[in-house]
């Protein structure tokens, strides 16, 4: 059996394909208004927990997370803006390299709040458990990781 590659595929005029090597990062969707950090570049299993945070997991390995996506970056942003300018009493100003854990740790906050404040909802003490071990999943997960937070500011994301 023969393999093709995919300069078998491509047209000739396409020129030589040239892949850079993937590397591990955190990216903005202004479309989308999201936050995806992927460590590998592989299809994933998508777990949404909640408004905010979806689990990437690996597609045969029940164990292994391989990306997060955190929804809704700019409200959660502006929230931690108000903040700061309520405690410190100045704008926090953009910056290049912002904890990924730091929206994170917003967004639990932020549904946590949620889950409090509807009583009706049955189960909450599990549903909130379950929340809470899905955000320490992803905290430990993009522990050191950063994204750029002047460029999210330039594409319309906060402020």
């Amino acid at each position: 059996m023969n393999t093709l590659t995919l300069a078998d595929i491509l047209p000739a005029e396409w020129g030589e394909p040239s892949f850079e090597p993937f590397e591990p990062c955190a990216s903005y969707s202004a479309p989308l208004d999201c936050i995806t950090y992927l460590r590998k570049d592989e299809s994933a299993r998508a777990d949404r927990v909640d408004h905010f945070l979806t689990i990437l997991w690996h597609p045969y390995n029940d164990d292994e997370v391989i990306g997060i996506k955190i929804k809704g970056i700019r409200l959660l942003l502006e929230n931690l803006q108000s903040v700061v300018k309520a405690v410190i009493g100045k704008d926090m100003p953009d910056e290049k390299f912002v904890p990924l854990v730091g929206a994170l740790e917003l967004a639990l906050r932020m549904q946590l709040g949620s889950e409090l404040s509807e009583k009706w909802q049955e189960n909450r003490s599990e549903r909130i458990a379950a929340l809470t071990k899905s955000y320490e999943i992803a905290r430990g997960f993009a522990d050191g990781v950063t994204f750029d937070g002047v460029e999210l500011s330039a594409q319309g994301g906060a402020r």
